[in-house]
């Protein structure tokens, strides 16, 4: 779904990413940024 949107179907509505686009990237934030502070505490 997130290549997708990368590809260029940014208005592709069926893609859940594009739907509701607030809060998946605000959830693939916290999900990056909880990756990011366990590989350095590690």
């Amino acid at each position: 779904m997130i290549s997708a949107v990368l590809a260029g179907y940014a208005w592709d509505q069926s893609n859940p990413f594009v739907a509701d686009a607030a809060r998946r990237l605000d959830t693939l934030w916290a999900l990056c940024a909880g990756a990011s502070k366990q590989a350095s505490a590690g």
